[in-house]
């Protein structure tokens, strides 16, 4: 079971590598993210059925981890130059963290909500974009 966890993590560093590669110099804020919408959208069939059996936990716990270092490393490709409070790029980062998780939950938890990755991505970064950017925009 593990080795087929490495496999998710080892996909969707591809997948956001590749976001942010065909993004290039001109990266929007939060589109890697959308690597993290598609992977669960592909692999629905796998995380929906672990989500409702009692697996949730495990699930929130792999998945957390992948978008932790996704977010990490986007905060550090947008704000090279951050030299503020190193609590307040961490805090920022956990609430973007948690937003995306509690999406992807909810997201996965309703099968009423047949929205696509793209479209849940949209709503995700219209709903964090401003405050994330905002907290990190003032060292």
């Amino acid at each position: 079971m593990s080795a087929g966890f490495e496999d998710i993590r080892s996909g969707l560093t591809v997948e956001s590598e590749a976001a942010e590669k065909a993004a290039g110099s001109n990266r929007e804020f939060l589109q890697p993210m959308l690597a993290v919408f598609r992977h669960v959208e592909e692999h629905r069939q796998f995380w929906e059925p672990l989500s409702r059996k009692g697996g949730a936990d495990l699930i929130i716990r792999i998945l957390q981890e992948n978008v932790e270092d996704l977010v990490r490393a986007h905060f550090h490709a947008q704000f090279p130059q951050w030299k503020g409070d190193p609590m307040q790029f961490e805090a920022t980062m956990q609430f973007v963290t948690g937003a995306c998780m509690r999406l992807l939950t909810w997201w996965l938890d309703n099968d009423e909500v047949t929205c696509s990755a793209e479209e849940i991505h949209s709503t995700f970064r219209r709903l964090v974009s401003q405050g994330a950017r905002r907290s990190l925009a003032t060292p």
